[in-house]
């Protein structure tokens, strides 16, 4: 199983991968594409950044089930 979740920018559209583990509420990364940073909060009103977060929290939760 891969922990990389793709992430699109809010500003730009463009898309790239990251480690689950690097995704979390209040965490941020610079948009390869745009560098603009893309900060993570549940609250967002970007659907691609509510469903990143879920996406990492689902996939810690796994790993942590497996080991």
């Amino acid at each position: 199983m891969s922990d990389l979740i793709r992430v699109q920018c809010p500003k730009c559209g463009g898309t790239m991968k990251a480690k689950a583990k690097k995704i979390r509420g209040g965490a941020s990364m610079p948009c390869t594409h745009c560098a603009t940073a893309i900060v993570f909060e549940s609250e967002s009103r970007e659907d691609s950044i509510r469903q990143a977060l879920s996406h990492a929290r689902r996939l810690r939760r796994q790993a942590l089930a497996a080991h």
